[in-house]
């Protein structure tokens, strides 16, 4: 057929040869890596590996696996090569199981030791971020190092104003609930690591500082809900603490006070009572003290005792005392008219 300014059409089957002779001549070869190393894969074993040919032929079964801790597991395993239980071994098993575990601690100290020589090689290459606290704007006296080795760099603060940061972060609560934060530092703002943790926590100690905070959390292992759980009464009576003695913890008394008139049938005069907990002049009225110290002693009962039937009766016993303070409040009235007129 002739045809002008047109190819000819191309077939069905012409596309799929042609298709399948562009895949033959563009198809790669696999690439093999090759590797000076005798044991490409065994980047845990440090020591040559003559040394733990004595082992037995179960502890190399594994041996192209990446853990070295299942292949210890399989040393501990040994019923399967001697057809005797765990508990009644033989004392080649027992041998075996002894050696092989001496030549586990040999290997990873060697290993450890190698890696705080590196750890030291980039320490000298590390560059200081910031040369004043960023808190006291001032040269830190006892400086507390935060390393960043991915970065190669490190952050410089002072201990005590570190020391600070981490109570309060570790103290957070909303209400009487205990809410700790993560650990951060504080120039970047950045979750802090295990390793970070454990150097801030040893730098601080050298200086002679120290925290209830600090030594519950290093008992915790480091786990903030563990730290929340086992410290629950701690924390609770420290948030209640700070919600009587600081302004956040208006909402929390005014809440309180509105109950107490609640149950003796009381009208709750909630905008005197809001304007008296912010003013300073009236924190040193008798009024006002008494709420705080009943409302504290209130919230120690809630805490500290597990009792049901025993709280109820120790918190009775502050009723006729309660009682006396849910009467009309003149003279917080009385100074608010003062103020205001003057």
């Amino acid at each position: 057929m002739f045809s002008l300014g047109r190819t000819q059409p191309v077939s069905r089957e012409q596309r799929r040869r042609n298709r399948r002779r562009h895949h033959q001549e563009t198809k790669r070869k696999p690439i093999t890596k090759q590797c000076s190393a005798t044991f490409p894969r065994n980047k845990w074993l440090l020591l040559p590996k003559e040394t733990f040919q004595s082992l037995g032929l179960f502890f190399w079964m594994s041996f192209d696996r990446d853990s070295f801790t299942q292949r210890y597991i399989e040393c501990e395993n040994l019923q399967t090569w001697f057809g005797k239980t765990p508990l009644h071994l033989s004392p080649e098993a027992i041998a075996m199981r002894a050696e092989a575990k001496e030549k586990y601690f040999v290997n990873q100290s060697l290993r450890f030791a190698f890696k705080r020589i590196y750890n030291a090689f980039l320490a000298k290459k590390i560059v200081v971020k910031n040369e004043t606290d960023p808190i006291t704007l001032e040269a830190p006296n006892q400086a507390v190092y935060i390393y960043d080795l991915p970065n190669r760099c490190k952050f410089q603060f002072e201990a005590k104003e570190l020391l600070r940061d981490f109570q309060t972060r570790l103290l957070t609560h909303e209400d009487l609930f205990p809410t700790p934060l993560f650990l951060r530092n504080p120039l970047t703002n950045t979750k802090l690591s295990l390793g970070q943790i454990l150097s801030i926590f040893h730098q601080i100690k050298q200086f002679g500082h120290s925290h209830w905070t600090l030594e519950c959390f290093v008992d915790a292992m480091y786990c903030y809900g563990i730290f929340s759980r086992d410290n629950q009464r701690k924390l609770r009576l420290n948030a209640l603490d700070n919600l009587i003695k600081s302004h956040n913890g208006v909402p929390f008394l005014l809440d309180f006070m509105e109950a107490q008139h609640d149950i003796f049938k009381k009208e709750f005069d909630e905008r005197t009572y809001r304007w008296a907990l912010e003013t300073n002049k009236c924190h040193s009225m008798e009024r006002i003290r008494s709420w705080k110290s009943l409302c504290h002693t209130f919230y120690v009962i809630e805490i500290t005792e597990e009792d049901y039937f025993e709280r109820e009766k120790k918190q009775r016993r502050l009723y006729p005392l309660l009682a006396k303070l849910c009467t009309p409040c003149l003279e917080l009235l009385h100074v608010k008219r003062t103020c205001k007129t003057h």
